[in-house]
């Protein structure tokens, strides 16, 4: 076997292992939703992962990439630059996940991928990696205010799952502010449409795979409000709260006590769902999370 051959076989196995990510789930149901009335999608840096042939309601699907396009029966596989790619149409959205971190000149990428979009733009970026954990990438760390830079505006929605910020970015500059002033700048009707819509789409809440010990973040409304439709999910092994005075309440259908954060460290494989309404807070937490060193988490808003 030569090189080249062997590069292709590591490639196909690491592929494999992303391809059944909870974060790719997310993605394929937000593309999903967004995707009413679709003529045409462009997925920019494809590499190797397919987020479109579930989408049988969209006539026209290109999958573009230096090295890996995705092929598929109705998918348009085209291997180039994308800096380079000049198509003859423009699309009605154009998603381009994990892949702006590792662009030198990457507000001009930015600015292509919303000309080529008539209508939104949906990407992804690590959100808040360490500079150096990972070679390839030339713009860690990525945070929120740092993608609003290379848009120069802001996301119709944003959301965090996985270590991995996804933001939609909409053209149409008065339906976006008309959206943030109706949803408190916070676009949770949007994200509720997305999380109805989900259950027909594939996503798919999968936080006991591989045992994982469960932690609800936020011992509040919003863990009161939704607590039997997260048991009806899994099953919680811890409840955390930045409040000391909550620390040693029993919460209520759980007969566990709340614990502060300070106890998480050191636990190994728990996946964390953040409990808060608060966008900004949520945000926060998630931040939080990183400094701690716990990266098994996940945080989708408002998400039940």
């Amino acid at each position: 076997m030569n090189n080249y051959d062997d590069v292709e076989r590591q490639y196909e196995a690491y592929t494999k292992k992303r391809k059944d990510m909870l974060y790719y789930k997310y993605i394929r149901s937000l593309i999903a939703v967004c995707s009413s009335n679709t003529e045409a999608i462009l997925d920019v840096g494809s590499g190797g992962i397919d987020v479109l042939s579930h989408c049988s309601n969209i006539p026209y699907k290109v999958s573009l990439d230096m090295r890996y396009p995705v092929c598929g029966e109705d998918i348009e596989a085209i291997r180039q630059d994308f800096l380079e790619y000049e198509p003859e149409r423009v699309f009605d959205i154009v998603c381009c996940f994990q892949v702006l971190e590792h662009i030198q000149d990457v507000e001009i990428f930015c600015r292509k991928l919303m000309r080529l979009s008539r209508n939104l733009v949906i990407v992804s970026v690590p959100y808040m990696w360490k500079e150096g954990r990972c070679k390839s990438h030339v713009q860690d760390p990525v945070d929120y205010d740092k993608l609003v830079g290379w848009f120069d505006c802001a996301p119709a929605f944003c959301n965090i799952v996985e270590e991995r910020m996804v933001a939609v970015f909409l053209k149409d500059k008065n339906i976006r502010e008309n959206l943030l002033e109706q949803n408190g700048r916070e676009f949770a009707d949007f994200d509720q449409h997305f999380l109805t819509a989900s259950a027909n789409a594939e996503l798919k809440f999968e936080c006991s795979e591989g045992e994982r010990k469960i932690v609800l973040w936020g011992n509040g409304n919003c863990l009161a409000r939704n607590l039997s439709k997260v048991l009806e999910r899994c099953e919680v092994k811890y409840v955390c709260d930045n409040d000391p005075n909550k620390w040693g309440d029993v919460v209520g259908g759980l007969d566990i006590k709340c614990i502060p954060p300070q106890a998480l460290v050191g636990l190994k494989n728990i996946f964390v769902i953040i409990m808060i309404d608060d966008s900004g807070i949520a945000i926060q937490v998630a931040n939080q999370l990183l400094n701690m060193g716990i990266r098994e988490y996940e945080y989708l808003h408002n998400w039940l």
